[in-house]
């Protein structure tokens, strides 16, 4: 079970996007089915920046 599976909820139920990278699925061996609701996968977090970045978002490294 996820600890943060409320909170997640109440995030997505708010209208907050959330991803998790594929790779690092993959490496985790985490199915998308195991996903909770609202999570979505993304191909790679670089890519996932690059999409977000195209909309507006800009990457805080800190």
């Amino acid at each position: 079970a996820n600890a943060n599976a409320g909170l997640i909820a109440a995030l997505v139920a708010n209208g907050v996007d959330i991803f998790l990278c594929g790779q690092t699925a993959a490496n985790a061996g985490i199915e998308p089915d195991a996903l909770l609701p609202g999570v979505r996968l993304s191909l790679s977090a670089m890519t996932m920046h690059t999409l977000l970045q195209q909309d507006g978002y800009t990457l805080n490294p800190f």
